[in-house]
């Protein structure tokens, strides 16, 4: 994966924002329980509490949403803890949040 800056002045084709509701809440509260790495669970509360800085608005894209359109990516959970405990480890600025879930949207979407 590349450092997540090096997508700071690309053009993005896809656009991935929207307002999750209740239910879609509750998807993102059931996967935290299910996840056993502290520091992927510490970047999903931060998700969930800091929603300011999901959303990098020069590419539309919400690392939140992100998250929840991932979750029911089995074949890529081992590398959507990697990606929330970098968000952690390596920088949880809106670029760290959006572009390392982003990438995993593209994998998923190929």
């Amino acid at each position: 994966m590349n450092q997540t800056h090096f997508y700071d002045n690309l053009n993005f084709e896809h656009k991935v924002t929207g307002v999750l509701n209740e239910d879609q809440i509750n998807e993102i509260f059931k996967f935290y329980m299910s996840v056993e790495s502290d520091i992927a669970k510490k970047a999903i509360l931060l998700l969930l509490t800091d929603k300011q800085h999901n959303i990098d608005t020069k590419h539309d894209i919400d690392a939140l949403y992100l998250l929840y359109l991932l979750l029911d990516k089995i074949n890529l959970r081992k590398e959507l803890i990697e990606q929330l405990e970098d968000i952690i480890l390596s920088g949880s600025c809106t670029q760290g949040r959006c572009y390392r879930l982003y990438q995993l949207f593209l994998i998923s979407t190929a």
